[in-house]
């Protein structure tokens, strides 16, 4: 993201080494504040947590078979609707998504 790299939907569990989803769906949301957020995860307790990023989905690895094809298709579908309110900005190095709804303008 640094690098200029722009991810719609992320899929992350929460327990990782190094640094937990949640903690990185934080710093993400700092390049990417529209970024969709779905956790799969194991840990059930952290549910509550996770509204802190404002997660799209929250599934229960049990449940994953079940609940992750619907969730990032329901993800994919809002990727997609939001694609036409973004001006996008590209030059040779970077390419930005701007919400339409941040771009004020003067006549």
């Amino acid at each position: 993201m640094e690098d200029g790299e722009y991810y719609d939907i992320l899929l992350l569990d929460i327990e990782m080494p190094g640094l937990n989803g949640i903690e990185l769906t934080n710093k993400v949301k700092k390049y990417l504040p529209d970024a969709i957020t779905i956790f799969v995860t194991s840990y059930e307790q952290y549910v509550y947590k996770s509204f802190e990023v404002q997660p799209y989905r929250f599934i229960p690895k049990k449940d994953a078979v079940k609940m992750l094809p619907a969730a990032v298709k329901d993800a994919l579908g809002l990727a997609f609707e939001r694609e036409g309110k973004f001006y996008v900005a590209e030059n040779q190095r970077v390419l930005e998504k701007i919400p339409l709804k941040s771009i004020t303008y003067r006549l």
